[in-house]
């Protein structure tokens, strides 16, 4: 069985939410596999605008794990992440989640921002000891709404 049984349902609505940040039409693509999903936002001149990935949680079907978000840099402080939040959160819900975990680097300031204003708390903090960084597990439940 599929996480998520359709992530096109979805493709509008980013579409517009992320045109209409960019001034520009764009076109989203959602594309679903056995243990998650995949989204990717391009610009009319078909470079990447923005992409992000929600996969389930190995050993655990109940968490997602929201990773590998991404704005292209000259779209950057338009606020692209933070319309994307609420985007994924919705998605992960549909899927039937009852949480979603990120982990981000401890000096990725703007994702330190975005997180706790739609409820996200720290779960844990740790160095990785293969990139010697530092890194801020973040974990929000995902109450019905």
């Amino acid at each position: 069985m599929y996480a998520f049984s359709d992530g096109k349902q979805f493709e509008s609505e980013i579409s517009r939410v992320i045109g209409n940040i960019v001034n520009s039409p764009v076109v989203s693509t959602v594309t679903t596999n056995p243990d998650g999903l995949r989204c990717e936002v391009k610009l009319s001149d078909g470079s990447l605008a923005c992409r992000f990935v929600l996969t389930m949680f190995p050993g655990n079907c109940g968490i997602v794990v929201s990773h590998n978000t991404y704005v292209a840099s000259h779209l950057r402080g338009l606020g692209i992440a933070t319309a994307l939040q609420p985007i994924k959160e919705t998605i992960a819900r549909s899927g039937g989640f009852s949480y979603i975990m990120a982990t981000i680097i401890a000096d990725n300031i703007i994702q330190s921002k975005i997180l706790p204003r739609f409820g996200w708390k720290i779960l844990w903090e740790f160095i990785n000891q293969r990139t010697t960084n530092k890194c801020i597990m973040w974990i929000k439940p995902l109450e019905e709404v």
